[in-house]
């Protein structure tokens, strides 16, 4: 009974669906995208703090 479990474990499939994948084309691309816009929002984001946290001091002088 035992052997016969043993025989038959190395014919299971692996599971796999907890590996990671490698990205498709259009995924990564997507992904490029997305990150150049984050980016870009991001430092057009910091530049307004920047400016209206400079306008607020000039305001109290």
């Amino acid at each position: 009974h035992l052997d016969m479990a043993l025989t038959n474990s190395h014919k299971a499939k692996r599971d796999t669906s907890d590996l990671p994948r490698l990205l498709t084309q259009s995924e990564s691309e997507s992904l490029q995208r997305d990150t150049r816009e984050s980016s870009a929002w991001m430092h057009a984001e910091l530049k307004r703090r920047r400016e209206a946290r400079r306008q607020g001091k000039a305001a109290a002088l």
